[in-house]
């Protein structure tokens, strides 16, 4: 490939007889055109549209809108279950209430709305509504709606996984409905999550929801209609991170997201609107590409076990991150597969559990008896995903979350892995 230059003008020679093959060697360097660093074209809005935001009366949903407004958006529209609540004739004391004054102080026509936009009904209503309030047509969407309700999959009730799923599943297919003629829109940006693309346990449905916001977009890219979606990773400022420390602290220690601030959101959102159709249409912010314990492929982290990610790994740390993950996988594998007996093998897997439990929680390794039941280290059904997965990989023991949960004690848990262990029943 590095003599692809040379290839094309022998070609416009005449002179070959044949075919010319060029191969890819992993080794090669290649010319590039680099892109300008620094060259950033500005979002210019326009005052004779409507714009519609989905959420836009939440933590992200109001730093998107003044987003808008500080570039040329004059007239919103603010869609939420309970938008409508806030407007000043009812609430005139509540944050959102003045948040809207603040916007109509600036010159900006704004109608919030309360509206379930996963009704296909309510939504033709409430952009009907609108068109015969006088509001010019919209020109722009941004689908923010969001719905957690966490549970791991296996304890997830099928209302809690419809109400995750249904506000970016049902929601953004009847805004597409609604804006699938060409040339209707400028932009259609969906604020989705990293969560769709790396996997969270206790989020499948919001996962899903994301994944499919993804596809979205490159459906309607293919089909010549603007349309990006945002996969944020979380936010440190503003939004839902942003109001629990005890999210925000283990997000971090987790390793897989960078955490974002609203400036670096405010700059995708800026590139979305700006190439709504020649940009990549989905856009992945946040993700931890950097060198650190979330590659190693033994680890609790889903980059460093999932092929998918391999081309993130930074090629400086593979080797000895990989080798060290290596390492302590193969010496608990290798301790069972040679444990002199079944007690010898408990004391192996109850250090293994000590250990794990002692990096989730920052404490000591000492300080983690294992007479003491799970819960008493305050062992949710997340941090027993972690425990389990760490469990599987290294001890080659099939057992369930509700195994961990329900143990009776740590060394009771560190037997009965012993006895599924596969190192053991072979040995």
């Amino acid at each position: 490939m590095a003599q692809v230059q040379s290839a094309f003008r022998f070609v416009q020679t005449g002179a070959q007889i044949g075919k010319i093959v060029l191969s890819a060697n992993p080794d090669e360097q290649v010319h590039v055109v680099p892109q300008p660093v620094g060259v950033t074209t500005r979002a210019q809005l326009r005052s004779d549209a409507s714009y519609l935001v989905v959420g836009g009366v939440g933590g992200i949903g109001r730093s998107v809108v003044q987003f808008l407004v500080a570039h040329g958006a004059k007239n919103l529209i603010l869609l939420s279950r309970s938008a409508g609540d806030l407007d000043l004739d009812k609430n005139k004391s509540t944050d959102g209430a003045l948040f809207l004054r603040e916007l109509r102080d600036m010159g900006c026509r704004v109608k919030p709305v309360s509206c379930d936009i996963g009704l296909p009904s309510s939504l033709t209503k409430t952009l009907r509504a609108c068109e015969n309030d006088g509001l010019p047509p919209v020109r722009g969407v941004i689908q923010g709606a969001m719905l957690l309700r966490d549970a791991i999959f296996e304890q997830m009730t099928l209302d809690d996984w419809r109400s995750g799923l249904s506000p970016k599943l049902y929601g953004t297919w009847n805004l597409h409905t609604e804006f699938s003629q060409p040339d209707s829109l400028d932009f259609f940006i969906m604020l989705s999550s990293v969560s769709g693309v790396v996997g969270i346990a206790s989020q499948t449905n919001y996962a899903a929801g994301g994944s499919y916001e993804d596809a979205m977009a490159c459906w309607r890219q293919s089909r010549g209609l603007p349309g990006v979606a945002i996969d944020l990773g979380p936010i440190s400022d503003i939004g839902y991170v942003s109001t629990s420390s005890k999210v925000a602290e283990r997000l971090r220690k987790d390793g897989d997201f960078i955490m974002l601030d609203e400036d670096i959101v405010l700059r995708a959102l800026n590139a979305a609107i700006t190439h709504p159709l020649d940009s990549r249409p989905q856009m992945i912010v946040g993700l931890n590409s950097s060198p650190g314990p979330q590659w190693d492929a033994n680890g609790r982290s889903q980059l460093g076990r999932d092929a998918r990610f391999l081309p993130l790994r930074p090629i400086t740390k593979t080797s000895s991150s990989s080798a060290e993950g290596e390492s302590s996988g193969a010496s608990l594998s290798s301790l069972l597969s040679s444990a002199a007996d079944t007690q010898a093998a408990v004391e192996f897997i109850g250090s293994a559990i000590a250990t794990k439990l002692a990096d989730i929680f920052m404490m000591p390794v000492g300080e983690i008896d294992l007479a003491k039941p799970p819960a008493h280290f305050g062992v949710d059904s997340l941090i027993a995903v972690e425990l389990r997965n760490m469990l599987v990989l290294q001890a080659a023991a099939d057992i369930s979350i509700f195994n961990i949960l329900q143990t009776s004690s740590l060394a009771a848990l560190a037997a009965l892995v012993a006895e599924k262990s596969r190192f053991l029943q072979s040995s």
